[in-house]
């Protein structure tokens, strides 16, 4: 085998390289075959090894350093490697920057946001100067955002999606909560005026009945507090009749304007209470709504007065026990009546029929009582029909103000209702009329 010499030089087309001749067969200084005295002489002989140095016994350490040079180049290429890999990481690492970089331009943009509410917040506190009222909105958005929540998932995911303990949080959240009656009645004078130029069907005006007129039904595992708890029948003989058109069914829908305090004389509460309905409560009074906010009703509390125009309208009430209604000048020879220590005027913001009924969202009501001491025509006048679905209508006709109890019943029959004339009513012929709409589940039985 041929090997150039590390000393050769090449010119041009000539080879002047020397070449080195490597046999087996072992050769002496001179360049002959070396003879047996040679090879005992030769470099990797024992006895010239053990003249160098080398014996058997340092063979260790010869494989000790060989070792060590394989080890190093194991080292050199996992650096190596692992200098790839940091490339690599590296590369990540820039890009996973880039794609966070929206996300700390959103957490700018919050910061912002944040400021810009406190500044609100100040504002706001500078202009009413009332900490209750302010403190009250709060809570009242806080709890209306809550139960929203809890609403739209039951309804999208269903029930069985929300763990029980979530549920419970909320509905902690909503019973810990407290309300002062005054500062539900109380508004901000600028938003009213606006208000007050509002259509009925108006988005914002609706926003506001969720926003601001808005108390969540105590949870059902919340006791009723009753001052007569047990009582069969509370209403002036309605349940009776309520029984024989629902044929004793649970879980439906009511409407009540002209609560009263929650308990007495009221057409929903055994309803409520021995069938689990639920639904919403509407009460002009201040005073009358405070005694319904201890009362741990199962439905939604609104503290409102029903417009008998198809915008809000600011009015006086007069606050009078069950006898409370809208202030009628007419009444009293143009003047305000004197009142008794019992007796209260107060000014308070009506709200349309409609306007409520679009905000509490609700595809069909199997039951709408209007009780409000004279103005139930003039109320009925502003529902658009057409686009409700109130299955079950009973409305008190004997204080009428402006419209006789013939022309309730006239005006109702045109909306394709019926008069109910079962059996089972009591106190119904005497001051309240009682309709069923044509054709929906409950006329079956009473055609």
């Amino acid at each position: 085998m041929l090997i150039p010499g590390a000393s050769c030089v090449q010119e041009e087309d000539v080879d002047t390289r020397e070449y080195v001749v490597i046999s087996d067969t072992p050769r002496s200084s001179t360049g002959q075959p070396a003879q047996k005295g040679d090879r005992e002489n030769s470099l990797f002989s024992p006895q010239s090894m053990q003249h160098q140095g080398f014996s058997l016994k340092n063979r260790g350490a010869s494989m000790l350093l060989w070792a060590l040079l394989a080890a190093s180049a194991v080292l050199t290429w996992h650096s190596y490697m692992l200098g790839e890999r940091l490339d690599n990481l590296v590369k990540v690492v820039s890009r996973l920057h880039g794609a966070l970089q929206p996300m700390h331009e959103a957490q700018k943009r919050l910061a912002e946001k944040d400021e810009e509410i406190e500044q609100k917040v100040k504002e706001e506190i500078a202009a009413r100067k009332n900490s209750t009222q302010i403190a009250q909105g709060m809570m009242s958005d806080a709890e209306r955002l809550l139960q929203i929540a809890l609403e739209r998932i039951e309804r999208i995911s269903g029930a069985a999606k929300i763990s029980e303990d979530t549920k419970k949080l909320v509905k902690d959240a909503l019973k810990n909560i407290t309300y002062d009656a005054k500062t539900l009645y109380t508004h901000d004078e600028a938003e009213v005026q606006k208000m007050l130029e509002m259509e009925q069907e108006d988005s914002n005006l609706i926003n506001y009945v969720r926003r601001k007129m808005w108390v969540t039904p105590s949870p059902r595992t919340v006791p009723y507090n009753l001052r007569s708890p047990g009582k069969m029948d509370r209403s002036e003989g309605q349940l009776p009749a309520f029984l024989d058109i629902f044929e004793n069914s649970t879980g439906k829908y009511f409407i009540e304007c002209g609560a009263f305090d929650g308990e007495e004389i009221s057409n929903t509460l055994d309803l409520e209470e021995r069938y689990n309905w639920t639904g919403a409560l509407i009460e002009a009074s201040p005073p009358n709504f405070e005694s319904l906010l201890t009362r741990n009703r199962k439905s939604i509390l609104i503290p409102a007065c029903l417009s008998l125009e198809k915008k809000p309208t600011k009015v006086k009430f007069l606050h009078k026990g069950t006898v409370g209604k809208i202030f009628n000048s007419s009444e009293h020879g143009g003047k305000e009546p004197s009142l008794n220590q019992n007796e209260k005027m107060i000014e308070v913001l009506c709200m349309p029929f409609f306007t409520i009924y679009k905000a509490l969202d609700r595809q069909e009501v199997d039951l709408f009582v209007l009780d409000i001491e004279g103005h139930e025509n003039e109320v009925l006048h502003t529902i658009p029909f057409d686009k409700t679905n109130i299955l079950v209508l009973i409305a008190e006709f004997s204080h009428g103000v402006k419209f006789s109890k013939d022309h309730m019943k006239e005006y109702m029959l045109k909306q394709d209702y019926r008069l109910y004339e079962g059996t089972k009513q009591n106190y119904w012929p005497k001051e309240n009329f009682m309709f069923i709409k044509k054709g929906c589940k409950y006329d079956k039985k009473h055609p």
